[in-house]
Order: C-alpha cells, then structure tokens, then sequence
C-alpha cells in the first residue's frame, strides 16, 4: 500500500496540530511513568515491607501488575509521541517547497491543476504565422523511472519509456518561453509530494504496528510485541532520530552532543532506540541505566518467544539482572550495558562510576556467559569489591563494573584451557572498556583506577588496604589520573 496524498492535503495540512498531538501522547507516557514509580514506592513497597498476610501479598501482586500496565502504557505512548513527531518533523521540508513552487506559479499567474501539472499561456512567436506560441500544460517529473512517473510514462504506458510522450508534453523542446518555468514548478512540486509520500507512508507502517491486545495482562509476549514496535518507529525515524547518533564519535564528543539535546529530544532517543542509548560510551550512567532498564524487558520478550537452549539461557541471565534491578541494592546497582549478541552481553556497575571517586573494571573469562551463573556468583563478585572498598575507607567512594562486553572463550569438561596464544585472540580491546566518559567533566580530582590483571580467570581486585600493603612492600602505586575527561578503566589489554 502506497500513500494517497495529495499535494492539496500536503499544502492544507497544520503541522501544529500534529506537534500538538505529540505533546498530548508525551503527556499520557510521562503520567504513566510516574503512575508506575508511586505504584511501586508508595504502594506496593510499603506494602510488602510493613504487612507479611496471603491478602496483603495478594494485593502486591495485584499493585504490580498494574504496575507492568503503567510501564507498557509509557513505553508505547512514547513510541506513539516519536511517530507524531517524527512525521511532523519530516513532512515540513517537502511542504515547505511545495509551497514555495505554489507561490511561483500564483506570481506567474499560471494554472495548477488537480493533478498538480501546471497550466502555462501563450507567448512567444512563431516564426512562420507570426502568431503567439499556444500554451499549454507541463506535468511534473519526481526523479523515478518508474510507471508512477507521469512525467515519464502516460497514464497508458505499459512501462516503456518515450521521452516526451507524457501528458501535456508536446516535444522534446519548447519555444513557447512560459514551458521551462512551468515544467521547473511542476518538477518541485511532484518531487516534494514523492517526498511527502514516502514519508506518509513510512511512518503510517510505524503506527499502524502500535496496537494493544485486549486484557490486562502484560506479560512476555506483549513485550516482545512492543519489542517489534521499537524496531518499527526506529526504522521509520531513522532519518528523523538514528542518523544523528554520533557512533562514529569519541566518547567524550557523545557526552558533548547529550548535554546539548533537549529534554524532549532526549526522552525520544530514550523510548525509540533504548538499545542504542543504554550501550553508547559517553552517555550518563543514569541515562543509560534507565535506557537499558526498559531494553532489558524488550530482550526478555523477545527471547520467551524463542525456543533454543541458547535463548533460554540467555533468558535465565537477563532475568536474573531484572530481578536484581528490582530489589534494594547496597552500593545501587545500574546496568551500562546489556544485550543479546553472541553469548550476550551485560555491564553492570554497584555504585554510580560518573560520580565515585574510585572505579574497579572486573572482566570475567573462561566460560562465562549471560546466564544464571552470572547474576549469581560474576555479578557477587562485583558487589563484593564494592563493598569491601567502602569497608576499608568508609568516606571514599567507588564504583565496581563487572564488564561482560564481549564472547569469553567458552570451555567444557572434555576440552582443555585455551593457551596464551589461543586466548590472545579474546583479550577485549581497551576502547571498548570505557564505561562513560562522562566520567567527568568534573573530573579535575584524582581517581584511582584500579587494574583487573587476569581476564580469563577468576580474580579478586585488590582493596585500597592492599594497595598500601603493597606500597609498603615497594611495589608501584595504583594509576590515577586527574584529566578533565576520564580515560579508559583500563589503559591497556590486561595481560594473561
């Protein structure tokens, strides 16, 4: 199905009132979104903290799933906003020149026609009779060679190409000194309703996905629904919002180009392209802590559809990490990363690294994988160092990443440990052990950056107390650094 607009309704149609849609569907998503929060904290929590009855947990189960109404309802107004959005965003180019080709014509006084041709009078001489050269209709090519042309192709041509046997085309050339001013408007006007048209229509396949199922039931098969609807609103805001994204950039560039977007821009990133957002170096912690808490729930919908053994256990992993996003965390817990390429992918930080003095990288080897075992013991491990580092300096703070970003060498108990060459191939590259560079603009104090030296094995990063026990014994100094822009948690590939 292609889009039947008209270059009428392109002129007629007030982009304000399509603005104004989309500030009402923001509206609705924000009210949600904070519905979902007070359900959660004032309601639900209290709840099950203060009352241990069957009813009072009956009721928490309740409160929760409207909870899971109150999130789907703001994940898809948003999506519902950035369409609106993004359409009225899109549109106003190819309005704008079509009105612009509309008022050349009034000024010339030449005729458009329903069709969008336009009309031109007689002008010139004709050598031969000494008569005015009859005027006559110029229709508009839009750039395709395809049979929708009918600046190309008649309306009975059967796809074969003649040049100048269009409607309204008398010949190859005109003498008559209004045809090539008329044939240029009719040109901008049929290329500015080809435009419209392709961008009616992209984003009309965008709404038309964003439905709900009856019921009040949210659970992995309407997520994995409104995981197929991000992916369509992304499609079609490609131009709009995608080709934007600085990936090619620094991350310090990244961090340069969120500070200056507006709120309402960063709220469409947010709900459109989550998967991207939460995994790009450079943007805030707590921005890509809640783009990745909402593409967590898009993942699990999308692998509870899938039935391999590597799907399910991927599954087991991500909600092993919901589950802990939803329980009380000391130090809090935020998830920089997560997704499903290869054995999949998670970064997950206990404590807020774009504000801790001190940050830890831990990165798990042999074996590991998104999965059960990962939330259970590599995640621990994480929370553990956190930990320990406050206890040995209570007034210092820190953050500890457990960084699962790329394939760890996989064994299994007939196949023996990998080699220093075979492993070599693994060891992640240092760029991809950023976390933020917005670790900080502020960042003119220093910070200790402690080194993860065995990424292929099971290893504890040292405390603070055992940096100064190792000092004592005249071995190096932990790295600092008091650059404005914080560098890599590890300078260098760690070593095997």
């Amino acid at each position: 199905m292609t889009s039947a607009l008209t270059w009428q309704q392109l002129r007629d149609l007030k982009l304000s009132e399509l603005d104004d849609a989309a500030d009402g569907w923001a509206k609705v998503s924000h009210h949600a979104d904070a519905s979902a929060e007070r359900v959660d904290a004032e309601m639900a929590g209290k709840l099950s903290k203060t009352q241990e009855s069957e009813s009072a947990r009956a009721a928490v189960r309740r409160l929760q799933r409207l909870s899971r109404n109150y999130h789907y309802i703001h994940a898809e107004c948003g999506l519902i906003r950035s369409s609106v959005d993004g359409l009225s965003t899109e549109l106003g180019a190819p309005q704008r020149r079509l009105n612009d080709a509309l008022d050349d014509a009034a000024a010339l006084s030449y005729t458009v026609h329903e069709d969008g041709s336009i009309g031109y009078p007689a002008d010139g001489k004709n050598e031969m009779t000494g008569e005015k050269i009859p005027g006559g209709s110029a229709v508009g090519n839009n750039g395709m060679l395809t049979p929708d042309n009918n600046g190309l192709y008649p309306p009975s041509d059967k796809g074969l190409y003649t040049p100048g046997t269009g409607p309204g085309t008398p010949g190859l050339t005109n003498p008559n000194p209004n045809h090539a001013k008329a044939q240029d408007i009719a040109d901008r006007i049929a290329h500015a309703l080809r435009e419209a048209r392709e961008i009616d229509e992209r984003y009309r396949r965008a709404l038309s996905k964003l439905k709900a199922g009856p019921g009040l039931k949210v659970d992995a098969k309407t997520w994995a629904d409104a995981a197929a609807d991000v992916k369509a609103v992304g499609e079609a805001a490609t131009e709009y919002l995608r080709d934007d994204i600085p990936l090619d950039k620094s991350p310090a560039a990244r961090k340069d180009w969120w500070d200056h977007l507006a709120q309402e821009q960063r709220e469409e990133y947010l709900a459109v392209y989550p998967d991207v957002i939460g995994n790009l170096d450079g943007i805030p912690a707590t921005v890509r802590d809640e783009a990745n808490r909402e593409n967590i729930q898009l993942l699990i919908g999308k692998l509870s559809g899938q039935d391999d053994e590597e799907s399910k256990t991927m599954l087991d992993g991500l909600k092993g990490i919901q589950e802990k996003l939803q329980e009380p965390s000391v130090p809090p817990m935020y998830l920089l990363g997560i997704g499903d390429e290869g054995n999949g992918r998670a970064i997950v930080s206990y404590g807020n690294p774009d504000t801790a003095k001190n940050v830890s990288a831990y990165v798990p080897g042999l074996s590991t994988k998104l999965d059960g075992e990962f939330v259970g013991g590599t995640m621990k491990r994480a929370q553990d160092t956190a930990l320990g580092a406050r206890e040995a300096d209570p007034h210092s703070s820190t953050a500890s990443i457990v960084w699962l970003g790329y394939d760890a060498p996989q064994t299994s108990p007939r196949t023996s440990p990998p080699t220093r060459t075979s492993c070599s191939g693994k060891t992640p590259k240092p760029e991809h052990l950023h976390t933020t560079a917005s670790w900080q603009e502020s960042q003119r104090r220093t910070r200790t950056r402690i080194h993860t030296s065995r990424p292929l094995g099971t290893h504890t990063v040292p405390s603070p107390s055992a940096w100064q026990l190792r000092r004592r014994a005249g071995s190096p100094e932990p790295t600092t650094s008091s650059s404005s822009v914080a560098p890599a948690l590890v300078r260098r590939p760690p070593t095997i």
